[in-house]
């Protein structure tokens, strides 16, 4: 293993601590936005890779709608503490608690409050081709559902072009966001959702 110099430690720490620092400030500056996206999902379980398609809207502080359009057509709605995902060839559409789901409560926080929803961390930073490539340690990954996060920022950018969340199952889901939107308000009916009674 090779040895780095101390100033190039302090130096890398110093960039990748004002890196986070002002993606969290615009995220959480961000009152809405939308973008599409294309998710890469891996699940380590079945050593299987599937893409999805689609559209996200997020209006603060607690609402997002993810539209899957490809390879099903889906949608989850998060709207404060619950959450629906509505899939409409099987008519179905089951209810969940964000606080009793740690994958949902990451997504609202991380969509409010950007790195700062991790807690504590620490990383690292480095360039490539034109972006920054930012590696997130959660200083309690031991007992989080996350064991790590890579941001990848465009150049000049603050919000992120991809976000590819690790699993501590060994899972893995890359985001690419595409069309970023922010001034465009999200209709509030995007996060309506009509319960059918039983």
């Amino acid at each position: 293993m090779g040895v780095i110099a101390p100033n190039a430690v302090l130096a890398q720490s110093q960039e990748f601590q004002d890196t986070a620092k002002r993606v969290s400030d615009y995220q959480k500056s961000l009152p809405f936005f939308s973008a599409d996206f294309v998710q890469t999902r891996y699940f380590s379980d079945m050593d299987e890779e599937v893409v999805f398609n689609g559209r996200v809207w997020y209006r603060a502080p607690d609402k997002i709608r993810w539209s899957y359009t490809r390879p099903d057509e889906s949608h989850l709605i998060i709207k404060g503490d619950n959450a629906w995902m509505l899939i409409p060839e099987l008519e179905q559409c089951d209810r969940y608690s964000v606080n009793e789901n740690p994958k949902l409560e990451f997504f609202v926080s991380f969509f409010a409050k950007g790195l700062s929803a991790l807690g504590n961390f620490s990383g690292t930073i480095r360039t490539e081709a034109e972006s920054k490539i930012l590696r997130i340690l959660p200083e309690n990954a031991q007992n989080s559902l996350y064991k790590g996060v890579v941001v990848q920022l465009s150049d000049g950018e603050n919000f992120p072009a991809a976000i590819t969340v690790l699993e501590t199952n060994g899972d893995k889901t890359k985001t690419r966001f595409i069309n970023l939107d922010t001034k465009t308000k999200p209709d509030e009916n995007l996060f309506s959702v009509e319960e059918k009674e039983e």
